[in-house]
């Protein structure tokens, strides 16, 4: 295999496919999903929130039989390193902003991620907000250098291997960052264990801690989590004469 190349990026387009990751959509008063929403300012959502694919992270797509997208981390990177390169912007959209200054009302497939015991029986609704909104990015120049300096070893094996299979692999450009708040409105007969238990498995899917715990409702908080992810429009690909860069922005 020659060097690794990536082709020049582009502006940022609108993602064309219905699409999102954890297989959760999120849906808002007006019945616009969150999922949506996120795509029309060019990013991917990000279910449950976490830490993982931050920007310049190398990662391998895969999308299922219904059309979801997973993101699968490809190559372990310094995150000391990674951070070093990233910008960090307070400055969003303010339509974007506006939109996402609102409650959303989980839909009932957030609920049978969670467990198979957490149902309509024992949890009315779980509301999710968004508080602190900032854009975490890194430069296109940077992207390449990152390329550089870890597409090597057992990196570089792991992508060939997984080229040569048809998947695509792409690095994050940005990442939309909040302070995610979740907060569980139980059913009223749920007893004083039950409703620990379902705060358990809540907080169990990413970096949350538990904020309140009262008879009726819990409230817990994810600090500096990502819940939308910008790819850079092309993956990665291997410098042959027939080499042709795939989408990441699918």
């Amino acid at each position: 295999m020659g060097a690794w190349k990536k082709s020049k990026l582009l502006v940022t387009g609108v993602v064309a496919m219905g699409v999102l990751i954890g297989g959760i959509w999120l849906t808002a008063s007006g019945g616009e999903t969150m999922a949506d929403m996120l795509l029309k300012y060019g990013y991917l959502e990000m279910l449950p929130p976490s830490h993982f694919h931050g920007p310049g992270t190398i990662n391998t797509i895969e999308v299922t039989s219904d059309n979801r997208i997973k993101l699968h981390p490809t190559c372990d990177m310094d995150a000391q390193h990674l951070a070093t390169l990233t910008q960090v912007s307070s400055t969003v959209d303010a339509m974007l902003v506006q939109k996402l200054n609102k409650s959303f009302h989980i839909a009932a497939q957030l609920k049978s991620m969670l467990s198979a015991e957490v149902g309509d029986q024992q949890v009315k609704d779980i509301v999710i907000q968004f508080k602190d909104v900032k854009i975490r990015l890194i430069s296109e120049d940077r992207l390449l250098e990152l390329q550089e300096k870890f597409i090597n070893g057992t990196c570089q094996k792991i992508i060939e291997w997984n080229l040569r299979h048809s998947s695509t692999v792409c690095q994050t450009q940005a990442v939309l960052e909040a302070d995610v708040v979740y907060t569980i409105v139980y059913a009223g007969h749920v007893t004083a264990s039950e409703r620990a238990d379902i705060t358990s498995k809540v907080t169990s899917q990413a970096q949350f801690t538990v904020v309140t715990q009262e008879d009726t409702k819990a409230q817990v908080i994810g600090k500096g989590l990502f819940f939308g992810v910008q790819l850079a429009p092309y993956g990665i690909f291997f410098n042959t004469p027939d080499a042709k860069a795939t989408t990441c922005r699918l």
